[in-house]
């Protein structure tokens, strides 16, 4: 994936990665929210940027999941789903040589949560007096790690359904 950050405030990104049904719209209008410098709107859409990844994956691998919103359920099912769970027994755990990429899987669920909890507390979803004011720095990490992680699980889904 190939980022490109410009004065502009526009962030690009491969448009093949984001080309997933209503994700690739999403990626537009999020990129509209990031040049008009809406950094609130910009933490809403990166958490349902995951959403929708999850929803999609869940959907095209006929996985039933509970229609809540509740993204830490999703990913969960997700990551069984694809065989993503660094504690789970698909994972042979005396092989070192997955130690880095259970490490990262691990991370990654981290960077989802903190995505989920940015949005629910700081970014125009939810009406708050203790708001941390959001600025271009973070917006466009946590736009980032949306399309970073949404990357990664559409081509591990991709690899997924080929080995299946």
């Amino acid at each position: 994936i190939k980022f490109t950050s410009t004065s502009q405030n526009v962030i690009t990104v491969n448009n093949e990665v984001m080309d997933f049904g209503y994700l690739r719209q999403l990626y537009l209008t999020v990129q509209s929210s990031l040049k008009n410098q809406d950094y609130d709107s910009v933490i809403t859409k990166s958490r349902t940027m995951l959403e929708q990844t999850f929803e999609y994956i869940l959907k095209e691998n006929q996985v039933e999941f509970k229609d809540n919103g509740k993204l830490t359920q999703y990913r969960s099912a997700v990551n069984k789903t694809l065989g993503l769970n660094p504690s789970g027994s698909n994972w042979k755990s005396d092989d070192e040589r997955l130690r880095p990429i259970k490490n990262l899987v691990s991370g990654m669920n981290k960077i989802i949560d903190s995505v989920g909890e940015m949005r629910d507390k700081n970014s125009d979803a939810h009406g708050s007096l203790e708001r941390f004011t959001n600025r271009k720095a973070e917006a466009e990490l946590f736009l980032n790690a949306a399309v970073t992680l949404s990357s990664y699980y559409l081509r591990v889904n991709q690899r997924h359904k080929s080995e299946g």
